[in-house]
């Protein structure tokens, strides 16, 4: 299994703590199978913003740690970057990291409201070849009335990634729903599990993809082809 959505960095944003709690994350990854994951970072425009060296470095030092720890997982650098207006410029500029270097980009918007510039911002990016996947939409609460948004991404060839744990009703019932409906309705391309802490395993993408199975609700086996086409910077079709 390939996890394209972790905040498995130690010490640089509100997920691991320290290298002692990436390793667990690691550990627990190992154990419940997955192989690969990229290491998506915040990025706010005043808080949280490594650069793409600085994400590289980072996790070739995570890397080495764990190998040291008899670990067989791959992390693959990226970041999971906060919408504003500047973007554009920004990737432009190649001041943002992108998953694994490709032309995959992770974005996070505001919980409450989508951003008015927010679909010019997604233009911006595809004129400059990079392909949006909107984290966790299942969580974001203006599109509980404003569905048609995610149709309107999806046909301008942006991607969703929805969280495992939101299938398993971990952040409350009505993101559960929601990600329940979009998979249903084949508006889901990949699932990531959004890992903050080492001591929680209720998100996994093991359990996700069990839940997936279980409440017959869709076939998980793209949603595993789609995160290694991401690593590889391969076309995704949604």
């Amino acid at each position: 299994m390939i996890d394209i959505h972790s905040h498995i960095l130690p010490g640089v944003d509100d997920g691991s703590k320290n290298m002692e709690e990436s390793l667990q994350i690691a550990r627990r990854m190992v154990e419940s199978g997955v192989e690969q994951v990229v290491a998506t970072p915040h990025y706010f425009p005043h808080d949280y913003h490594l650069t793409p060296a600085e994400v590289r470095d980072r996790t070739a030092i995570l890397q080495r740690e764990i190998v040291a720890a008899g670990l067989e997982l791959k992390v693959w650098p990226g970041a999971e970057i906060y919408i504003s207006r500047d973007l554009g410029r920004k990737a432009s500029n190649k001041q943002l990291p992108t998953l694994n270097n490709s032309r995959y980009i992770l974005l996070e918007f505001g919980f409450e409201n989508f951003p008015p510039y927010g679909n010019d911002v997604l233009y911006d990016l595809k004129v400059l070849g990079l392909t949006p996947i909107i984290s966790h939409p299942e969580r974001y609460l203006f599109l509980r009335k404003k569905d048609v948004l995610l149709e309107e991404w999806l046909a301008e060839g942006a991607l969703i990634q929805i969280n495992s744990g939101s299938l398993l009703g971990f952040y409350g019932k009505r993101a559960q729903e929601r990600a329940r409906f979009y998979v249903k309705n084949d508006l889901v391309q990949l699932m990531g599990s959004d890992v903050h802490r080492g001591d929680r395993d209720r998100g996994t993408l093991k359990k996700g993809l069990e839940a997936l199975e279980k409440q017959r609700i869709g076939r998980d086996e793209n949603f595993m082809e789609n995160a290694r086409k991401v690593i590889a910077d391969e076309i995704i079709i949604p």
